[in-house]
């Protein structure tokens, strides 16, 4: 919905002197990695191929001493992340509330927003046809492998809507994500408390009293 809403209000609806912009006048790329004085024992590490049109399928618990060199990227909320190898499928999301344990791939090019809603930036970037045009750029590379570099997705222009448009996007936006994070909050709640009953209910720890 908050796409469609997107594409009536910013493409379809865009106006011929709203001014042309850049990516890169809104937000930063890479802008935290981890060091090697970190702190961290143990990291969640989410590679590429666990994050699919912003659905995160799991996190592998690693020790800091046994991650690979790719596990670099610090994330912080709202940060946008997309895969910088084959943009085609769509490994991409963006991140609410991380903890600080959260160590993603340098294989994603991970964008913060600094004077933009992130919601926004995510949608345009996101969309079927800018997903095409990102892939077309990536099979342009002299990679052995389609892919982008973060300065491909900087300077990709867009006509930026009046302050009081975006402001009302952003209201939208934001309510829509934080009922998507809610969702998903429960999802995983539940998802731990089948995981604890059921070994107990095979098992016969647990029994289930059936009243006639």
């Amino acid at each position: 919905m908050a796409e469609t809403l997107f594409r009536q209000w910013f493409v379809e609806e865009a106006q011929e002197d709203w001014e042309t912009v850049k990516v890169c006048d809104f937000v930063k790329t890479n802008v935290l990695s981890i060091t090697n004085n970190s702190k961290l024992k143990t990291i969640r590490y989410l590679d590429t191929g666990s994050l699919n049109e912003g659905i995160i399928e799991g996190f592998q618990i690693l020790d800091m001493n046994d991650a690979p060199s790719r596990a670099r990227r610090i994330v912080k909320h709202n940060d946008i992340l997309i895969s910088t190898v084959r943009p085609d499928q769509k490994h991409y999301g963006i991140i609410k509330h991380p903890d600080e344990d959260i160590i993603v791939s340098t294989g994603f090019c991970v964008i913060s927003c600094q004077t933009i809603n992130p919601h926004f930036i995510y949608i345009l970037l996101t969309m079927s046809d800018m997903t095409e045009y990102l892939h077309s750029i990536a099979e342009a590379s002299t990679s052995t492998y389609p892919s982008l570099k973060p300065s491909d997705i900087e300077c990709l222009e867009f006509k930026r809507p009046p302050d009081d448009r975006l402001r009302e996007f952003s209201v939208y936006a934001d309510n829509a994500w934080g009922k998507i994070e809610y969702n998903h909050i429960q999802i995983r709640t539940l998802e731990t408390l089948r995981d604890t009953l059921l070994p107990k209910l095979m098992s016969g720890e647990v029994r289930v009293d059936y009243k006639h």
